[in-house]
């Protein structure tokens, strides 16, 4: 049986076809927080991951764990918050929030795909359980814009306000799993409360 091929592999339809590819690879989701300030990449990371992950990240502050992790030293494979570290932080400017107080949260959604997205409160130093702060839904992203953005109100329990006094403790987790893309985003803002 003789095979048919609509577009020779090479000329201008194949070159066609290949930025074609290229354009559709550039258009996975991407999405993180924006307020309060996501955590940054800096030297602590780069030592740590390496320069490929580096290199990725900086390219794209809110790139999928998948992606970025195929570049990642072993070590910074199991790290959460897109692996960034507190190291490479600056402390001093971590957003305080009055305890008791709605926290505005708002989402950067670069490129628009639909999942299950989350926010959580986590403790930065790893000694205790994740927090679920609030539930946005199963849909999340779906009909928006590119580049859009969707705030949010998250309220912090008072008996878990008393835990984020210092910077560097607390920080609220956006957790978002793509689906049809097989993509998981945890994009990661420090807080402080009343301190």
């Amino acid at each position: 049986m003789k095979q048919v091929l609509f577009c020779p592999q090479t000329g201008p339809c194949y070159s066609l076809f290949l930025l074609t590819m290229l354009l559709l690879r550039m258009v996975d989701a991407h999405a993180g927080i924006t307020k309060p300030p996501s955590m940054q990449l800096g030297n602590e990371f780069s030592s740590k991951c390496g320069l490929g992950a580096t290199a990725v990240i900086k390219k794209d502050n809110f790139i999928s764990q998948e992606i970025w992790k195929k570049q990642a030293s072993p070590q910074c494979k199991a790290r959460r918050c897109q692996g960034l570290f507190l190291k490479d932080q600056d402390l001093t400017k971590v957003t305080n929030f009055p305890p008791g107080k709605d926290i505005p949260v708002t989402i950067k959604i670069v490129v628009p795909h639909v999942g299950k997205a989350q926010l959580f409160l986590i403790d930065m130093q790893g000694k205790k359980q994740d927090l679920f702060l609030m539930d946005l839904g199963d849909q999340f992203g779906k009909g928006k814009a590119f580049n859009s953005f969707q705030d949010f109100q998250v309220k912090i329990p008072s008996e878990k306000s008393k835990d984020c006094v210092q910077p560097g403790k607390c920080a609220i987790a956006f957790r978002w799993t793509v689906i049809p893309l097989k993509e998981t985003y945890d994009i990661c803002s420090l807080i402080t409360i009343g301190k």
